[in-house]
């Protein structure tokens, strides 16, 4: 694997062909090496629900899920994809198709909460690809996932009579 980042190095020679007439070369090359990488974090109204059984969902209702995609590599990802094992890619709305290094993006969909007492998991993953090499050939698409997991939890009775400060209505 090459080192990543931008390079320097230069060569120089020196000779003496003519008495007392020297003579210097030098010949500077550059290198930039290429290190596309990705990162999502897929939260659920909120939390970042990696441990089972996951954050308790009230259901029947609809859950927010964003989508927190960086770019962490050090090269421009285009097109950046994101896409969820539940949720259909057209629902899931991206500000952009294209990262810069190091640059982010929230993208955001919307999903049902699963019933009572079911324990539910999905994974979301995003996928950039990495632009052309100086060669013309091109690196392999970076990817990375994350999983996301709840538990389906109806109110009870005393729950949906309570108002937002804690008393009865």
């Amino acid at each position: 694997r090459r080192p990543c980042g931008l390079f320097l190095a230069s060569c120089s020679a020196d000779g003496r062909p003519v008495p007392g007439v020297p003579l210097t070369s030098t010949d500077p090359s550059h290198y930039f090496g290429s290190d596309p990488s990705i990162s999502i974090v897929k939260k659920i109204n909120g939390d970042d629900a990696n441990t089972a059984p996951g954050i308790r969902v009230t259901t029947p209702g609809t859950l927010t899920v964003t989508f927190d995609v960086t770019n962490t590599g050090n090269v421009t990802l285009d097109p950046v994809l994101v896409t969820d094992t539940d949720i259909a890619s057209d629902l899931i709305i991206c500000p952009t198709t294209a990262l810069a290094a190091g640059a982010s993006m929230k993208c955001l969909a919307s999903m049902p909460a699963p019933g009572a007492g079911v324990q539910h998991s999905d994974t979301a993953t995003a996928t950039g690809t990495p632009p052309l090499l100086t060669d013309g050939s091109r690196q392999a698409d970076v990817t990375d996932t994350d999983d996301a997991m709840m538990l389906g939890a109806l109110l009870d009775r005393l729950d949906r009579a309570l108002g937002e400060d804690g008393q009865l209505i």
